[in-house]
C-alpha cells in the first residue's frame, strides 16, 4: 500500500495492491526450482544406479569370486558379461583359473602315472625275491627228503601266483586276498617253523568286499622279517578283520621287536640320501589304499619297541553285512 498527499488540499491517497498479486512471480520461481530440484534428483539416483550397476556391482562380484577361489575353491566363475575393461579383466580372471585347474589336473594324472610305475616297479622286485627264496626251501626240503612239504609248498606257490597275477586285474575280493596270504604264510611257517606261528580272524560278511590284491602280504613279510626273525624268542602273528559301518578295519599285529617314533614316520614317508623310500612294503600299501580310495583312508602304525606293532588298514565296504560270524584260520596247519 502507498501514501500520496497534497499538503494544500489536505488529501492523502491510498493504493491497494494483493499480496497474492505480489509473491505470484515468487511462489512460480519456487515451485520452478523445485521441479528441477526434483528431476536432477531423480536423474542423479538413477546415475547412482546405472554406475552402481556398471561398475560397483562386477567389483563386487569380481571381489567375492577372487575371495572364494583364495579359499580353495577353483569352480569359481565370474559372471561378467560386459566388453569394458571390467569385462576383459573378468574374462581373463575366468581363463585363469581354468587354465590352473587343467594343469592341475594335469599333474594329478602325471602323479598318479608316476605312483602306479613305481609301485609296479616295486612290486617286480617283490616277487622274483619271494619266488627264488621259495624255490630254494622247496630244493632244500627235497634233499632233506620231505615229499609231502615238497608238495604242499608246491602247490601253495602255484596258488599264491595264481591271486597275484589274478588276470590283470588289480583289484580283488578279501576272500581272494586271504587266500593268498594264507598260501604265503603257509611257506613261510615251513621256512621259520621255529620263529613264529600265526592265526587269522575276519568277519565273513567281509569276504565279498573288493580290495586291492597285494595289501596284506607286504605287511604281514614286514611283520615277519623286521618284528618277528629279529625277535628272541617265539612270535606271534595276528590277521584281523572287522567292519565299522561302511568301511572294512584290517589289522596285522605281531609281539616282535616293535618300531619307535622315527621308524614310523620313515616306514610310511621317510626317503634315504638317494630319495628312496626307507620302506618299501608299508608305504607301497598306504600309498595304493589312498590313490585308489582316496586320503581318508591308507595305514595306520602303532607300535611300541620291544612290545610289537599293529598296523592297520582302512578299506570302504559297501555290502551290505549277512554273516556276523568270524573266520579264524590257525597257523599250525599250514
Amino acid at each position: 500500500m502507498a501514501r500520496s498527499g497534497f499538503s494544500f488540499l489536505d488529501w492523502q491517497f491510498i493504493a491497494a495492491i494483493p499480496y497474492e498479486t505480489l509473491t505470484h512471480d515468487v511462489q512460480q520461481v519456487t515451485l520452478l526450482i523445485a521441479v528441477i530440484g526434483g528431476i536432477c534428483f531423480l536423474f542423479a539416483l538413477l546415475g547412482a544406479a546405472i554406475l552402481n550397476r556398471l561398475i560397483a556391482i562386477p567389483i563386487v562380484r569380481m571381489a567375492r569370486s577372487m575371495k572364494m577361489v583364495k579359499e580353495g575353491n577353483l569352480d569359481m566363475r565370474i559372471g561378467v558379461r560386459t566388453n569394458d575393461e571390467l569385462g576383459l579383466l573378468a574374462s581373463g580372471f575366468n581363463t585363469m583359473i581354468a587354465r590352473i585347474q587343467d594343469l592341475l589336473q594335469h599333474v594329478k594324472i602325471e602323479q598318479r602315472e608316476k605312483r602306479e610305475y613305481e609301485l609296479a616297479l616295486i612290486q617286480s622286485q617283490i616277487k622274483p625275491h619271494f619266488l627264488y627264496n621259495t624255490l630254494d626251501v622247496i630244493y632244500t626240503l627235497s634233499q632233506m627228503d620231505r615229499p609231502k612239504d615238497v608238495q604242499r609248498t608246491t602247490k601253495a606257490l602255484a596258488d599264491y601266483y595264481r591271486i597275484v597275477l589274478s588276470k590283470g586285474s588289480e583289484q580283488i575280493t578279501l576272500e581272494e586276498e586271504l587266500n593268498g596270504l594264507r598260501d604265503y604264510l603257509s611257506i613261510q611257517k615251513i621256512r621259520y617253523s621255529d620263529v613264529f606261528d600265526y592265526q587269522i580272524y575276519v568277519d565273513k560278511s567281509l569276504l565279498p568286499c573288493p580290495m586291492l590284491k597285494l595289501t596284506l602280504q607286504p605287511l604281514v613279510e614286514n611283520a615277519i622279517y623286521h618284528g618277528l626273525k629279529t625277535k628272541s624268542g617265539f612270535g606271534h602273528l595276528i590277521v584281523r578283520g572287522r567292519r565299522e559301518g561302511e568301511r572294512m578295519v584290517l589289522t596285522v599285529e605281531d609281539n616282535g621287536t616293535g618300531m619307535s617314533e622315527a621308524r614310523i614316520r620313515d616306514a610310511l614317508g621317510g626317503v634315504d640320501d638317494k630319495k628312496r623310500p626307507v620302506s618299501y612294503g608299508l608305504r607301497s600299501v598306504h600309498e595304493r589304499v589312498r590313490l585308489y580310495f582316496g586320503e581318508m583312508h591308507g595305514v595306520r602304525i602303532e607300535s611300541e619297541p620291544g612290545k610289537g606293532t599293529r598296523v592297520t588298514i582302512l578299506l570302504p565296504c559297501m555290502l551290505e553285512p549277512d554273516d556276523q560270524s568270524f573266520y579264524p584260520d590257525g597257523g599250525d596247519n599250514p
